[in-house]
């Protein structure tokens, strides 16, 4: 009886060193999985739970057909990049707003949308009823003001003549001093009322001119209203500077109030953009540093950018923080209102990095092969952070000092997967 419980304890005994070798519980199975590729390897499954891991075995000459290598998990600085979403907007610094405080009908409007305008072209001409009585008034007031001149101008030649015939008697002895002294007093009179006149025109062109010139006339309007005797109620609205013409306010007809710009001129040459940085990353952005943008409709195009400015305050809706973005745009490939991905260099950070050849997907988790020791590799789902071209951060899932595989968990995730189909049969 002893002999025959000796003969059948020792062969579990045997089983239960080989699972305690593998890191594996008493209660899981060991499978021998029959593949094409890999006939021979083993796996073990945990069945514990829905996300199980599962632990495959291999021989020598299997790691040397899969051509299995591994590597140390270990600390690392990496350049953590920061992505947020944005809009293409023109760059207000490099913008110009075209108006005119003279309410009117707008009788031509020769800018059009998308058109590039140079100084001085014509963009409007608007009709100005407030204009033209300026003018009307002006023309009015100048001529009783040169009338008055010229009638001024007669009593005074009057009065030099009397002075004159005065200062003659007197030398004579003809006439009294009085009436010299009288004589000289209506001249100096006579002078001064004429350069009153004088300075009074003037003043009423210089006022008209000035009230013209608030509403948008040109410098000489008032002088060219005196040359014609005709009034010119027309604006016309010229270009302040080239660009290119992105708003259009008025349409031929239309009335303008003189409270709202007509155009808008942009250099799109260098153009803003307007992005919103999630609540997680605004310790990490500030100004000055530098990005680039993508935009999904030019693939093939990156863009240079700089972060100009950041917000004070978090949008309590979408727990985003604004921040604005310089954008070479040399081509003029970028219109503003496209939407844009930006992604901003924030600096170096040290995390615990593996190589992303690394991880395999299986749906959405990532998965790495932790080397266990006599050629066992356990499956490990881990969660990932910031990358670059090379390496990846983990967050959580390893320790530092394990050794990943990063040749060969494709063939191991294949064998995983198989090992749980064949469990679901």
């Amino acid at each position: 009886m002893n002999l025959k419980s000796n003969s059948i304890f020792q062969p579990l005994a045997t089983v239960v060193i080989i699972c305690s070798l593998l890191g594996c519980s008493p209660s899981s199975k060991e499978e021998k999985i029959s593949t094409k590729n890999n006939p021979e390897i083993n796996t073990t499954s945990s069945s514990d739970s829905k996300d199980s891991s599962t632990t495959v075995v291999l021989s020598e000459d299997q790691e040397k057909e899969i051509g299995l290598q591994t590597i140390e998990v270990r600390n690392g600085f990496i350049k953590k990049i920061v992505e947020a979403t944005g809009r293409v907007a023109p760059n207000a610094e490099l913008s110009r707003l075209v108006s005119t405080p003279s309410p009117g009908r707008a009788t031509e409007v020769k800018a059009k949308l998308g058109d590039f305008v140079q100084p001085g072209d014509i963009m409007s001409i608007i009709k100005s009823d407030a204009v033209g009585q300026i003018q009307s008034d002006l023309l009015q007031n100048a001529l009783q003001a040169k009338a008055d001149i010229k009638q001024q101008e007669v009593q005074l030649k009057l009065s030099r003549i009397t002075f004159e015939r005065e200062s003659k008697l007197f030398a004579e002895q003809v006439s009294a001093k009085a009436d010299l002294q009288s004589a000289e007093n209506q001249l100096e009179k006579d002078t001064a009322n004429l350069a009153a006149l004088k300075t009074k025109l003037d003043t009423i062109v210089t006022t008209a001119q000035e009230r013209l010139k608030l509403l948008g006339a040109t410098a000489d309007s008032a002088a060219k209203v005196l040359a014609t005797k005709k009034t010119d109620p027309l604006i016309v609205i010229r270009a302040p500077e080239s660009g290119l013409v992105i708003e259009r306010n008025i349409n031929p007809g239309e009335l303008n109030d003189g409270t709202k710009p007509l155009f808008t001129l942009t250099d799109l040459s260098q153009v803003w953009l307007l992005a919103d940085v999630f609540e997680k990353d605004i310790n990490d952005v500030k100004k000055d540093q530098e990005a680039h943008v993508c935009i999904d409709s030019l693939p093939n195009h990156k863009f240079e950018a700089q972060i100009i400015w950041v917000g004070d305050s978090i949008n309590a809706s979408t727990r985003t923080l604004p921040v604005r973005a310089n954008v070479s745009n040399c081509d003029l490939l970028l219109k503003p209102g496209m939407f844009a991905r930006i992604k901003i260099n924030v600096g170096q950070v040290q995390v615990m990095l593996i190589p992303r050849s690394a991880i395999v997907q299986k749906g959405d988790k990532n998965l790495v092969y932790i080397d266990q020791g006599n050629r066992v590799y356990l499956q490990q789902e881990v969660e990932t952070g910031v990358g670059d071209t090379q390496d990846i951060e983990v967050k959580s899932g390893l320790q530092l000092g394990q050794r990943v595989v990063t040749q060969g968990s494709t063939a191991l995730l294949g064998t995983a997967m198989k090992v749980v189909e064949d469990k679901g049969d």
